[in-house]
């Protein structure tokens, strides 16, 4: 039943997240003003805490990466020599 209720949660956090998110970039057709005021809103400490996850220096781990990753490939890459 515990899994159903978060899965439940996790479901409607994202839904509200991308809902918000494709309602404030529609915003800058309307008026670029409120839009800048919408994503200044953004810059607040409490909406940085909400920012809180993995890769930006969280409490959770940074999800690893498969081996044939682009990031990976790009980094064992070595460098191109002019000559």
């Amino acid at each position: 039943m515990w899994s159903w209720v978060l899965h439940r949660i996790t479901g409607a956090t994202i839904f509200f997240f991308l809902f918000v998110h494709v309602l404030d970039t529609a915003l800058v057709r309307v008026s670029p003003q409120a839009y800048n005021e919408v994503i200044d809103t953004y810059k607040t400490p409490i909406v940085g805490l909400m920012e809180i996850g993995p890769g930006r220096g969280g409490a959770l781990p940074r999800p690893q990466r498969h081996p044939g990753h682009p990031d990976r490939l790009l980094a064992a890459r070595p460098a191109a020599t002019s000559g």
